[in-house]
């Protein structure tokens, strides 16, 4: 049975050409109208996703689909977006929509979704070429990056055939992992013996909270508590009904989705807790240990190797739970401070180390790799603003400096720090 179509309502060349290459060649991507309305998508027909464009500031186009989603809670509406703040994404979500992904869009990640959403989807592997009768044999590149070339037909002939190329999903689940893992930087995503598991969001939340804290038992009322605070506070009995639903919830998507009928939660003495065979494979804990590393090499004094530096650097892909608004989750709040604070000091060490190395043009290019992670680290704009005077790059220190600014007061509404200001006229008063 072919999987249900996806609907596209917007007009860049460039998502709608993601959309489609994404899906493989094997799913029906179509675009509608942006005078589309909510009421016009009665006469489409196998509508498996809905994917709509957000452009800021403005959001009347989404003022119906919370209404819509009521009545059409089956179908899962993708929304991407060019302004990807907490607050646009918390706004989005609550709009109705699914999954919340930035533009320009990640193959990767709208496929994650079209596995997450379309039960039917399936990548197809591609089309082998037929060898023509005569000639000389033109090999298609059905990989990016394969050259088209000719070869003599009688070498080809007595050559054995070349294995089938395994597909990109193929690829990705072939060395898989025998039990859980889960990202916590960016989207929330969790595997269970290499396969994708999707739940609603309160559900994979709760599942991320308790992976996260999985050497501990947690209450009802501990749960209850973190999730529906204010429910717990007045009506306890309601909050442990919504923790009851969203446990089901999890449960049932877990033996749907992986066939595995063993309950991977478990509840004693008033507690659950998650019941696993292996260890759990989690980014956070792979990011934990490689600082634990480098810190403890900068306490003995020696020097931290860069590969090291690199690893924990590319590791911290996104901030926490990109995908969990500001203000949602309290517990995700501070985790998510947390965890910035200790990236902004590891990738504070490592320009200071490039620094002392005199490596400025590295350290300029590592730097501007860190604030794509998270532009609102005061300490990696001042360590460019160093490097670019040690260059002689006046212009670049004034850029950098009224950015930082600008970054400040739209985060902020304040002004840097005076540290920053004093090595910032010191730089500039050298470069006179």
């Amino acid at each position: 049975m072919p999987p249900p179509k996806v609907f596209y309502c917007g007009s860049n060349a460039n998502l709608l050409l993601t959309l489609r290459t994404s899906g493989g060649g094997s799913l029906q991507v179509e675009q509608i109208p942006e005078t589309f309305s909510f009421k016009d998508l009665a006469l489409l027909r196998d509508v498996g996703m809905l994917v709509l464009q957000h452009e800021p500031p403005s959001s009347d186009s989404f003022a119906p689909l919370r209404n819509w989603q009521r009545a059409n809670p089956d179908v899962p509406v993708l929304v991407l977006t060019s302004d990807y703040t907490p607050d646009t994404t918390k706004f989005l979500m609550r709009s109705g929509a699914k999954e919340v992904l930035p533009l320009p869009a990640d193959g990767e990640k709208v496929l994650a979704c079209y596995e997450a959403f379309l039960p039917g989807f399936r990548q197809v592997p591609p089309k082998a070429i037929k060898r023509p009768k005569s000639g000389h044999l033109l090999m298609a590149a059905t990989m990016p990056g394969i050259v088209a070339m000719g070869v003599d037909m009688q070498s080809a002939a007595s050559a054995p055939p070349a294995p089938p190329l395994p597909t990109a999903l193929e690829q990705r689940t072939e060395n898989f992992y025998n039990g859980l893992e889960i990202n916590y930087f960016g989207l929330l995503q969790v595997r269970l013996n290499g396969k994708k598991i999707d739940f609603n969001w309160q559900a994979k939340m709760l599942f991320g909270y308790l992976a996260y804290h999985a050497s501990k038992s947690l209450s009802r009322d501990h749960l209850a508590r973190v999730f529906w605070p204010e429910k717990q506070e007045s009506q306890p009995e309601s909050a442990r009904r919504s923790l009851n639903v969203e446990l089901n919830h999890i449960r049932k998507a877990i033996r749907q989705q992986t066939g595995l009928e063993q309950d991977l939660i478990v509840f004693e003495k008033n507690c659950y807790r998650l019941q696993l065979d292996c260890p759990i494979l989690s980014d956070v804990v792979t990011f934990k240990t490689l600082c634990q590393k480098i810190q403890s090499l900068q306490r003995e004094g020696q020097s931290v190797p860069d590969e090291l530096f690199q690893q924990a650097i590319q590791t911290y892909s996104s901030n926490f739970l990109d995908d969990c608004p500001e203000d949602a989750l309290n517990w995700v709040e501070v985790e998510r401070q947390h965890l910035g604070a200790i990236f902004e000091q590891i990738a504070d060490l490592y320009s200071a180390q490039l620094c002392e190395n005199g490596e400025y043009y590295r350290a300029t290019s590592v730097c501007h790799e860190i604030l794509t992670r998270d532009q609102r680290m005061e300490a990696i704009h001042r360590r460019l603003m160093f490097c670019y005077g040690k260059l002689g790059m006046c212009n670049k220190v004034e850029q950098q400096y009224r950015l930082l600014c600008q970054i400040m007061e739209r985060e902020f509404q304040s002004k840097p720090s005076a540290e920053t200001t004093r090595v910032y006229q010191q730089i500039k008063k050298d470069c006179e």
